[in-house]
């Protein structure tokens, strides 16, 4: 019997597609096909990858590719990035 990666009681009977890790079925997102942990994380843009950051400015998590490094550690998506760019641009000439 392969235990529940997520929880470590139930017996582990799902395998998730993004991370592989072997699930009961409390521990399974069911209409993603992942596990909860991966369904969490997934970036709120694409809804494919896993998120690596929040948008500094709306808070989404967002993964590598819907979004964009502003400064360092500093993360605006891609929705965002527009409204960032005017905002700095208007900052920058007001000097």
């Amino acid at each position: 019997m392969s235990v529940c990666e997520i929880c470590l009681e139930k017996q582990g009977t799902l395998r998730c597609i993004k991370c592989g890790r072997l699930v009961c079925k409390e521990d399974f997102d069911r209409k993603k096909n992942l596990c909860k942990i991966c369904s969490s994380t997934l970036c709120s843009i694409c809804k494919t990858n896993l998120a690596i950051a929040l948008c500094e400015k709306c808070e989404k998590q967002v993964c590598e590719y819907c979004c964009e490094e502003v400064d360092e550690h500093i993360y605006i998506c891609k929705n965002c990035l527009k409204s960032y760019q005017i905002d700095n641009y208007k900052s920058a000439n007001d000097y």
